[in-house]
């Protein structure tokens, strides 16, 4: 019995365990329905953050986009999550902070992809005056995972905005 409560406490799949374990309220997103990151924003930039390698952030990035032009801001994505970001080794070709600090005076909403929350653009680009949103994998996500990342971002003083899970067809925002 204590191994099968072991094995069900693991992973979290559904947006009530997702709130539970973030402390950040959660909700399913519908096809069609624009997605609304909750709370005020300290500055006009969204970090999309994947929480695992095979994890894309370009679905959220364009749902977030269709959403900012619904609502008539003018919304730049800075793309750095390509395969040759985040890889040990390679260096930096840009200066990631400088770049996002630009776009921000240069447009309503900056929504900015990462490879990874332990990739060198993303530590460049963290700041406690931008929020991030982390994308978990469809199905189940471990418990560890989740919590390391949201214990990273608070250590750090950075707010997180929730976590969306990529689901077939639809999103869940927590």
């Amino acid at each position: 019995l204590a191994i099968l409560v072991g094995l069900l406490g693991r992973y979290v799949e559904d947006p009530q365990a997702i709130e539970r374990t973030t402390g950040v309220p959660a909700l399913r997103l519908e096809p069609g329905v624009p997605l609304l990151v909750a709370g005020r924003p300290l500055s006009n930039t969204l970090l999309l953050v994947p929480l695992d390698r095979g994890v894309s952030t370009a679905g959220v990035a364009e749902r977030l986009v269709r959403t900012a032009m619904a609502r008539g801001t003018q919304p730049m994505v800075l793309d750095l999550s390509g395969s040759s970001f985040g890889t040990p080794g390679t260096a930096l070709t840009t200066d990631v902070s400088s770049t996002i600090h630009r776009l921000e005076q240069e447009h309503g909403m900056v929504i900015v992809r990462l490879p990874a929350l332990a990739a060198d653009e993303t530590a460049a680009a963290l700041n406690s005056e931008r929020a991030v949103l982390l994308v978990a994998p469809a199905g189940r996500l471990e418990r560890r995972v989740l919590v390391s990342a949201m214990q990273t971002l608070r250590r750090l003083d950075v707010p997180c905005a929730g976590v969306v899970v990529n689901r077939a067809g639809d999103a869940v925002v927590a």
